[in-house]
């Protein structure tokens, strides 16, 4: 038995957008780490789980939760940044593990990053509506989760 995920961040109001690729990938979780910018009534009815960005007002900073065997820890990271990305991948190492989580998800930078070699497990799908990298493409995650693997796939919006 295997679950889709949908692994999404940054979209800044573009429900279209996620709406297109729910369409297209048919996911049976979907995830959002936050600057969705948009109603918590829209968010309630196509997102599973979420946590607001430096752009939302909700207070809903930060989630765990369980697929399968795997606990993920969901935050947009804002309140972690550095601009030096050594720093910043090692405060989300040390949240991860002080949470015991095999998973951290996050955005707030708009780059899309997976680390997946060993655990903890970090990535950031990007943005789907301005992406910082220097292709430009508007991406996300698709990760495929059963009770003893995890495989995530970075894709790109055409």
């Amino acid at each position: 038995m295997t679950k889709k995920l949908l692994i999404i961040s940054d979209s800044h109001g573009n429900n279209e957008i996620i709406e297109k690729i729910i369409k297209k990938e048919k996911p049976e979780v979907i995830i959002h780490a936050g600057d969705y910018c948009t109603n918590e009534e829209w968010m309630n009815k196509h997102i599973t789980y979420y946590v607001d960005g430096n752009n939302d007002y909700h207070n809903k900073r930060s989630l765990l939760f369980n697929i399968f065997n795997y606990k993920f820890y969901l935050l947009h990271s804002d309140e972690f940044f550095s601009f030096n990305q050594t720093t910043y991948e090692n405060r989300l190492i040390n949240l991860a593990r002080e949470n015991q989580t095999d998973v951290l998800i996050f955005g707030h930078t708009h780059i899309p990053y997976i680390k997946d070699d060993i655990k903890p497990y970090l990535i950031n799908p990007g943005s789907l509506s301005y992406p910082r990298q220097s292709n430009g493409n508007k991406t996300y995650v698709i990760a495929l989760v059963s009770w003893n693997h995890i495989k995530f796939e970075l894709k790109t919006i055409k």
